[in-house]
């Protein structure tokens, strides 16, 4: 999947002038962090970048 994004970000956008950045899946810097819910504790997979709140932050969702 880095090797696509990669091949996406180098050929396609740069290749038509714009400026590009590719990060890696999330899976791979995301980190499981504690959090606690009605006084009881529990385990959540967080990722460090949302690919999701980017998107909106650019006005594509």
């Amino acid at each position: 999947m880095s090797r696509i994004g990669n091949l996406a970000a180098k050929r396609l956008l740069e290749f038509r002038g714009y400026k590009s950045l590719m990060f890696p899946p999330t899976w791979v810097t995301g980190q499981y962090r504690f959090f606690e819910r009605n006084n009881e504790p529990y385990v959540t997979f967080m990722h460090d970048f949302s690919h999701r709140h980017a998107a909106i932050a650019a006005g594509l969702g």
